[in-house]
Order: structure tokens, then sequence, then C-alpha cells
């Protein structure tokens, strides 16, 4: 009898153990692929970002750089002009990736910013395109720049890098987020609107505590389910 005990308890406590070291390999699994799946969103949203700054900036730039030596252009130099040439350059780089960043947007970031982009900074690129392209036809015939309309068109493009820096910034900042997010956690509040998020052996746990302090707790964002 004594024998069969034992041997009864060695099989049990190798099917535990076996059941438990699977368990605990396939959980070590799905983190190391939720990691991997984290790590490739942030790298994509980062090289979106980048490409979104670097192109906005040159756009608004060599507008702005154009603008400001339209004046000491001859008129028949203008479509071989570097300040031209620059400023065609970057508006048809821009436009050749909006469709791109609009996207992109939506799937690495959130439809706030594909809405941002593209009703709130996207009409000003078009409308400042639009004044430039009429005071190179106005250069062209060998008119003078209005200098009231020169200064209109600089408020207008400082107004625009103001947005786009806003835009820059809010975009940084919901990287660096989403990159706390993917190595430390998401916190959950412990409440009756969060309890399902909860394990259920750390809900049996608090029935043993009275007075149970709302905590919080840091999860991996697609492992709610099992916080523990």
């Amino acid at each position: 009898m004594p024998l069969l005990t034992a041997i009864v308890s060695s099989v049990l406590v190798a099917l535990v153990g076996n059941f438990l070291v699977q368990k605990w390999q396939m959980r070590n699994w799905m983190e190391q692929q939720r990691l991997l799946r984290a790590e490739k969103q942030l790298e994509d949203l980062k090289l979106l970002s980048n490409e979104i700054m670097k192109l906005g900036d040159s756009r608004s730039y060599r507008t702005r750089r154009l603008l400001l030596n339209l004046d000491s252009i001859k008129p028949e130099e203008l479509d071989a002009c570097d300040y031209f040439l620059d400023y065609k350059q970057a508006v048809a780089a821009w436009n050749d990736l909006l469709n791109s960043f609009l996207t992109r947007l939506t799937l690495f970031a959130s439809s706030s910013y594909t809405s941002r982009l593209e009703s709130r900074i996207q009409p000003n690129f078009v409308r400042i395109g639009d004044r430039v392209d009429s005071l190179i036809k106005v250069r062209r015939l060998g008119g003078i720049v209005p200098i009231h309309e020169k200064n209109s068109l600089t408020e207008e493009l400082n107004r625009l890098n103001g947005r786009l820096g806003n835009f820059y910034r809010d975009l940084l900042r919901m990287l660096l987020r989403m990159q706390k997010e993917a190595y430390i956690g998401r916190k959950i509040k412990f409440d009756a609107y969060t309890i399902d998020n909860f394990s259920t052996w750390y809900l049996f746990k608090a029935l043993f505590q009275s007075n149970h302090p709302p905590i919080t707790v840091f999860s991996p964002p697609e492992d709610f389910l099992s916080p523990w």
C-alpha cells in the first residue's frame, strides 16, 4: 500500500508539474509574441511620425524660402531656379505620401490624428499653395509681389507651423505612452466597472480583506484578463 501511494503521488506530481510547466511556457511565449507585435507597431508609428515631420517641415520651409526670394528671381529664370524647383519637389513629395499618411495614422495611431491631418493641416497647405502659385504667375509676367500679400502669406505659414508643431508633439506623446504600455503595462483601477479585468484569484483574495482599498495594477494591454 505505501508503495502504491508513493507511485500514485509521483505520477500526480509529474502530471501537475508538467501541466504547470507547459502553462508557464505558453504564457511566456504569448507574452513574447505580444511584445514583438507591440514593438513592430511602435516602430511603424515612429517611422510614420518621422516621415510626416520631415516632409511637412520641408514643404513649409521651402514655401517660405521661395516666397522670400520670389522678387529677386528674374521671370525668365523662374522655372529653372533652385528655389522654385525645391518648392515643387517638396509639394510633390508631400502629396505623393498624403494618402499613405492618412491610412497609416488610422492603423498605427487613431482616427483623431487622421482627421487632424486631413481637415486642419492639409487644407492649409492647399490654400497656401494656391496663393503661392498665383504669385508665381504674377512674377512670370514680370510683376512684383505685393508686400501685403507676402506678409499675409508669412503669417499664414506661421500659423501652419504652429499647428504642425502641436500635431508632432501630440503624436510623439502618444508614441511614448504606447511604448510605456507595451513594456510596463496599463493601469487598471480596481472598481465595479473594471472588475472583469481582474483574475479570479485576485478577486478570491479580496473577499478575505476587509475594507479593501482601491488600487491599480499594471497589465499588458492585450492581457487584461490575466493581470497576475
